[in-house]
């Protein structure tokens, strides 16, 4: 399988977070109600082995309750 770090190469490679954050957005969890929730994450951008990602937790009634951010390291 291909890489998603490396998508032209289908060479092995380790991958680290350097950074991570977890923003909660609302301590109101009350209307959320049960269902399918959405993670939608984003690389805003990549190059020479490192990735900027974003993501988003999203509720069934697309309601945001949490972002992510990360810094990703490919070694190799």
């Amino acid at each position: 399988p291909r890489s998603t770090l490396f998508p032209y190469t289908t060479l092995f490679r380790s991958a680290s977070s350097l950074t991570w954050t977890l923003e909660i957005l609302t301590d109101d969890y009350g209307s959320a109600r049960p269902g399918l929730w959405l993670m939608d994450a984003e690389v805003n951008s990549g190059r020479q082995g490192y990735l900027s990602q974003t993501a988003t937790l999203w509720s069934p009634e697309w309601k945001a309750y949490a972002l992510s951010r990360q810094s990703v390291v490919a070694f190799g």
